[in-house]
């Protein structure tokens, strides 16, 4: 019943939209505060060594990452101790010189979470999400996020395990691989 919800709900959202932001109106602050310092991990993959110009830029050099976070919001690593508070990140990340918008049909950026254990699906965790049509704005070189919190609804017992993120944009549904061990 529940993942014949799921699909009812993914059949009747209408296709997001994505299109670069027209900066010429001023000064477009988002209150995104999620973006700033950290992105030197994931550079530019376009191997233009930064020749080619900002309208060469759209929605489709948009870069989706799945996270995995403990309860203090860090990282998880290789490993973490069976039981920890686990949280799923999904992380949009702009490599290009100009602000990129899209917009999804609900509040959400990421619509499920899936827990799979040797590739078998254990848990299949949706959001709840405001029906009202969101706009997105990555801003140029930064991230836009959003956390989840999952271990409330599912046990992470000792092995591994992959997180896959669903968002609420396109057929984009990265994964992060986790492991954990006994206390």
């Amino acid at each position: 019943m529940i993942i014949g919800f799921w699909l009812s709900l993914l059949l009747a959202c209408p296709a997001p939209v994505l299109k670069p932001v027209d900066d010429s109106g001023g000064d477009d602050t988002s209150g995104d505060d999620s973006g700033g310092g950290d992105d030197s991990g994931g550079g530019d993959d376009s191997g233009g060594g930064g020749d080619s110009s900002a309208q060469d830029c759209d929605g489709s050099d948009l870069v989706f990452t799945a996270h995995a976070l403990d309860g203090g919001d860090n990282e998880i690593g290789a490993s973490f101790v069976a039981g920890t508070i686990v949280k799923g990140m999904g992380r949009v990340t702009n490599p290009c010189e100009i602000d990129l918008s899209f917009t999804t049909s609900d509040s959400c950026l990421v619509k499920v979470w899936r827990v799979l254990q040797d590739g078998s699906v254990k848990a299949e965790l949706g959001q709840t999400c405001d029906d009202a049509e969101t706009e997105w704005t990555v801003p140029a070189q930064g991230v836009v996020e959003e956390i989840t919190l999952l271990s409330d609804r599912h046990t992470f017992t000792a092995g591994a395990w992959t997180l896959q993120a669903e968002f609420n944009i396109g057929d984009n549904r990265p994964e992060v691989e986790i492991t954990a061990v006994a206390e």
